[in-house]
């Protein structure tokens, strides 16, 4: 798939392959989780534990804590260090 920068915001991140498939067959067929999206702006919500969105996805394959708490924006700063 094609992403060209102009239309994407690429970061670079120091993980090994292998660790990409372990985590992808530790998850593969679990549902999105559409709560745990609308989570981050209302934190009544809850997220399923069996259940991911794509930058919880993401944090929790890069080893983060509490992967939930990242919104695809607050991931992408931690990731490209502008959040401390």
């Amino acid at each position: 798939m094609p992403l060209p920068p102009d239309k994407w915001d690429l970061i670079r991140v120091d993980l090994p392959e292998q660790r990409i498939h372990e985590f992808y067959a530790q998850t593969k067929g679990a549902k999105y989780d559409w709560a745990g999206c609308l989570g981050i702006a209302l934190p009544a919500l809850r997220q399923n534990v069996k259940k991911w969105f794509c930058s919880e996805w993401c944090a929790g394959c890069l080893g983060y804590d509490q992967p939930a708490r990242f919104s695809p924006n607050g991931l992408a700063k931690q990731l490209s260090g502008s959040l401390k």
